[in-house]
């Protein structure tokens, strides 16, 4: 597709969590902190549990599974270097969270 796509209202993300949405048979892993929205892919690189329902702590996401950790702004993997999951560029407008897919 490479075209931004409307995903939710950022009102859906509380602030300090995530959620996951589906566009198509894309699973994104959407996170908020404070004004600011990351998007990454929905699963972890390890065994596929859903990153959305992840804890924010320190910039990186925390697999709800086995505690691997991913860098909001980049996806990449800071438990197991080279295990990073795909980052989706995303913008804010009118309120509504558009991801690049």
């Amino acid at each position: 597709m490479n075209r931004f796509t409307p995903i939710c209202p950022i009102a859906e993300i509380p602030d300090g969590r995530g959620v996951t949405r589906f566009v198509g048979d894309h699973m994104i892993a959407l996170f908020r902190e404070r004004d600011r929205v990351f998007a990454l892919f929905g699963r972890c690189s390890h065994e596929g549990a859903p990153l959305g329902r992840g804890a924010i702590e320190n910039g990186e996401v925390v697999c709800p599974l086995h505690h691997w950790r991913f860098g909001l702004e980049t996806g990449t993997c800071s438990t197991f270097p080279g295990r990073d999951v795909d980052r989706y560029e995303c913008e804010i407008r009118d309120g509504i969270v558009w991801v690049k897919i």
